[in-house]
């Protein structure tokens, strides 16, 4: 092995290591930033789901204006 490999595989190693200690650093943001979703769970699921009845009252509100009736979406028929 000649000195030009060694000094190659050192350099990828101090890479590595570089590297590596970024994301030992980012460790205990990204514990909590976990523990945080996790406690503050009830709060979010209540937000998401306001926002889908939001986003299903959108709908209807639109389906009732195209079709007449909300609750019935079946294309009318001309006899």
């Amino acid at each position: 092995m000649d000195l030009g490999t060694i000094q190659d595989a050192l350099k990828d190693f101090a890479t590595f290591g570089k590297n590596i200690g970024d994301a030992f650093q980012l460790i205990p943001t990204v514990l909590g930033d976990t523990l945080d979703f996790f406690v503050n769970f009830k709060e979010l699921s209540s937000t998401t789901e306001e926002a889908a009845d939001a986003s299903k009252d959108a709908g209807s509100a639109i389906l009732s204006s195209t079709t007449g009736d909300a609750g019935d979406t079946t294309p009318e028929t001309t006899e």
